[in-house]
């Protein structure tokens, strides 16, 4: 279950990156969540600030297409919370994804199929168009990502003596260079350039948490950040590389702000902005103070709800 929990973890949030569509005049930001509705919880999304509701409970992931909104989360049946997907609204279960905080993944489009990663009691799986799929056998997945026809999983696999990080390409696995002691846990892509965040797997093989290091990897070399010890979002904008988590907001390696020890775990970024969303508390001038919404560069965007993801069109 330590495995589970922490692979989940990792590839959960990332819901989170820059696309390769063509940009239009001003971004369009969109923030998937919940608000209370006569003291229930209703899943809604905002763009660039205005609220539409949803049939549901909660937006864990959220993307889009030329306007088009996709998005990924809950709804309530009885007493029982079902996964689903939303496309511009139109609610559609995801069968056998049962209610877990870590439930929901990421939710991809290609070629107008709908990807929409999850935890199950089998571990990370992900569904086409509401319909299971079998995942690569030879390995553990992390993540899910379709492009150009393609899809792509990053995990780690064993040759019987070490943890290596690879990944699938329809499902054939990939190597990584320098990938023995690391795993390979989300995707970024920008100009169909793929790039893959990980992290060296001290939980995995008993090494204590002192090593813990991140990395990522691009046109086929390793980048190692030691320095940089727990970053669970990646996101790739403009060829530079942004991570964020425990310690703050990374730009190529270095602190990209003074925010440094802030834990925000979902961001988006889009011409070299940073957006994040943020739920519960804002620190700023050293001085917390309650604060539901995102966050463009500093600048505060508030929201009349609860915000569990983001991303920018």
């Amino acid at each position: 279950m330590k495995k589970l929990f922490i692979a989940v973890i990792f590839s959960f949030i990332v819901f989170m990156s820059c696309n390769d569509a063509t940009e239009p005049t001003e971004p369009v930001v969109y923030v998937g969540g919940s608000f209370k509705d006569n003291g229930q919880d209703k899943a809604c999304y905002w763009v660039n600030g205005e609220r539409l509701e949803l049939d549901g409970v909660e937006v864990k992931s959220i993307t889009a297409v030329k306007g088009e909104v996709y998005a990924a989360g809950y709804y309530k049946d009885g007493d029982d919370y079902m996964a689903c997907y939303w496309v511009n609204g139109e609610r559609y279960d995801l069968p056998g994804l049962v209610y877990e905080y870590y439930g929901i993944g990421r939710i991809s489009i290609d070629k107008g199929n709908v990807y929409v990663s999850g935890t199950t009691d089998d571990g990370l799986r992900y569904w086409v168009n509401g319909v299971l799929q079998n995942p690569p056998s030879d390995g553990i997945m992390r993540d899910v990502y379709a492009v150009n026809g393609k899809v792509y999983i990053p995990g780690y696999y064993s040759d019987g003596s070490v943890i290596k990080a690879c990944y699938w390409v329809n499902g054939v696995r990939q190597e990584l260079p320098g990938s023995e002691g690391f795993f390979a846990g989300i995707f970024a892509f920008e100009h169909n350039k793929i790039y893959i965040g990980g992290k060296s797997s001290w939980f995995l093989d008993g090494r204590p948490m002192t090593e813990d290091i991140t990395c990522h990897w691009a046109n086929g070399k390793q980048y190692i950040y030691p320095e940089i010890k727990f970053i669970i979002a990646f996101a790739v904008s403009e060829g530079d590389i942004y991570m964020m988590g425990q310690f703050g907001c990374f730009k190529n390696g270095k602190y990209h702000s003074e925010d440094r020890e802030r834990y925000y775990t979902r961001f988006a970024v889009s011409r070299g902005k940073v957006y994040i969303a943020i739920t519960g508390y804002l620190e700023v001038d050293g001085e917390e103070h309650k604060f539901y919404g995102y966050t463009v560069d500093g600048e505060e965007h508030p929201l009349d709800g609860v915000p569990y993801c983001i991303y920018v069109e």
